[in-house]
């Protein structure tokens, strides 16, 4: 992840956005962005500054 955080933190973060995609999968237009977008914020409401 480019944020800055651990490999770790990272993995979370992909966990979290997997968990949430599942349920809404058949009705993301764009899912390699949205998954992005999604951990980015997982990222940063797990890890804030």
């Amino acid at each position: 992840m480019s944020l800055g955080g651990s490999v770790e933190e990272a993995a979370d973060a992909a966990q979290s956005a997997f968990a949430a995609a599942f349920p809404a999968w058949p009705t993301i237009r764009h899912p390699a962005a949205w998954l992005r977008r999604v951990a980015e914020r997982a990222y940063y409401r797990q890890y804030p500054r």
